[in-house]
């Protein structure tokens, strides 16, 4: 399961693009307000504004 943070997103974090939770993106690089992504499920890349993305952050299964 995912939760959504107002945390401030850094290289490695996980986030989201837009209202759908999937895919994920991994965090590449930041510069300013681009940022680029990595899926982490395809591994392809591409920059993007930062603001158009959301942190998440994944909890344990119990």
């Amino acid at each position: 399961m995912a939760e959504e943070t107002d945390v401030p997103i850094t290289k490695d974090d996980l986030v989201r693009k837009g209202p759908n939770l999937h895919p994920y993106y991994e965090v590449v690089w930041i510069d300013g307000e681009e940022v680029w992504l990595r899926n982490a499920n395809t591994r392809e890349s591409h920059v993007c504004l930062l603001s158009e993305c959301t942190k998440i952050e994944l909890q344990p299964i119990l």
